[in-house]
């Protein structure tokens, strides 16, 4: 049996960006999937995003209540990703604790303890900074304070439902973003020897910033292909780095895509290739097992580290 704490349901399990739920067609029964995974001592982490599609469910009730950015000139779009979306705007407390109560009502009710809180930065189509507006600013003023409002909406939530040892996966930080639970990963980085060797540098700025909770995509997240020798080498010695990581983990967007369709025949996003560690053949199947084991062993420890840190 290998050791696992958590597996992960990303991006697009929704059916429209913003609904901050799972498409009933794809998930028909979240709770009883959620049940079958802790039985096995696994975690099921939800990704989220902070985009609200012009089409969502809750893009007109959010926009009449102001919770959304709004761009002070132009379309107000501020991403076109999977469909033209907008950003909630976490520097309102309103609109976080209105995005805490979606995922509340579809997530964490359904026992969804840990999430991954994904297009922190936020990510907009066009850098004119001064062109977005928030509760607290211009993007230009405050914008650098997103992703730790991001974090907070969730941290907040979780705390007032009793919560403790809060832990959250976000792809962005800032100052101060480590009171509100904050797990940084190095973001969509390229499946190369080069970007690997740039996250050693990255993990000690981090470090430094006094964020301890730190991660990459193992083996990087774009690019790999899991028939390829010489990815499986980076894949391994990219894992044994990963061992010794303030958390480890498995992640990527590996190839061949796969297309997938709804029953009416709506095209979903694509999902990618097979990435668990008995995908990349014997020899570094082997490998990688036997550094999961060292994980394993090294668990007291780590434990006792994270409770330093709470």
């Amino acid at each position: 049996m290998l050791p696992i704490d958590v597996i992960v349901c990303d991006f697009f399990h929704w059916p429209k960006m913003g609904d901050f739920r799972f498409d009933e067609e794809f998930f028909p029964d979240v709770k009883g999937m959620v049940d079958e995974l802790k039985e096995m001592g696994i975690e099921l982490m939800v990704s989220v995003w902070p985009q609200i599609a012009l089409d969502s469910e809750n893009f007109d009730e959010m926009k009449q209540n102001g919770l959304l950015v709004k761009s002070e000139m132009g379309i107000n779009v501020s991403m076109q990703f999977g469909g033209d979306s907008v950003f909630y705007d976490a520097t309102n407390p309103d609109a976080r604790k209105y995005v805490w109560d979606k995922c509340k009502k579809n997530y964490y009710d359904k026992g969804i303890k840990i999430f991954w809180l994904d297009e922190a930065e936020p990510e907009y189509g066009v850098y004119d900074f001064d062109n977005y507006r928030y509760h607290m600013g211009t993007n230009l003023q405050i914008g650098n304070i997103y992703p730790q409002l991001f974090s907070k909406t969730f941290y907040d939530g979780m705390k007032t439902n009793g919560q403790k040892n809060i832990v959250n996966l976000v792809r962005s930080a800032w100052v101060g973003s480590q009171r509100f639970g904050a797990l940084v990963w190095s973001g969509d980085i390229h499946s190369s020897y080069e970007d690997f060797g740039k996250q050693v540098c990255a993990g000690l700025h981090m470090g430094i910033c006094g964020i301890p909770w730190w991660t990459t995509d193992i083996g990087g997240f774009g690019g790999g292909d899991p028939d390829d020798e010489n990815f499986r080498e980076l894949l391994v010695r990219w894992f044994q780095y990963g061992t010794f990581c303030s958390v480890m983990r498995l992640h990527g967007d590996r190839k061949p895509c796969t297309k997938l369709y709804g029953k009416d025949g709506r095209s979903a996003l694509f999902t990618g290739g097979d990435n668990e560690v008995w995908s990349y053949g014997e020899k570094a199947y082997d490998i990688l097992v036997k550094y999961m084991n060292i994980r394993e062993k090294m668990r007291p420890y780590t434990r006792e580290y994270n409770s330093y840190i709470y």
